[in-house]
């Protein structure tokens, strides 16, 4: 019979581990729910755009005009991403 290596961890710290993958499992959203990605784009003066994508890569809807930062960007994003969870 093989012997069984010591554990490395203590205790509470395999409990803190379950504790945060229950956690996450519970947070998870489903993987084809559309994401907002903020991306750079070449102009200048408004470098910031978003876009709405499935699985990280399928593009559904994007910006037509630049952002001056993230934030905007980001915030019009999500109106945009309810907008579309509405119709």
């Amino acid at each position: 019979m093989l012997k069984r290596p010591k554990s490395y961890f203590t205790q509470a710290a395999r409990e803190a581990a379950s504790a945060v993958r229950r956690a996450n499992a519970l947070n998870r959203t489903h993987i084809a729910a559309p994401e907002i990605f903020v991306v750079r784009r070449t102009s200048f003066p408004d470098p910031f755009a978003w876009e709405i994508r499935r699985f990280g890569a399928m593009v559904l809807d994007r910006s037509d005009t630049g952002f001056s930062s993230i934030a905007l960007a980001r915030a019009a994003g999500r109106t945009a991403l309810e907008r579309m969870a509405v119709t």
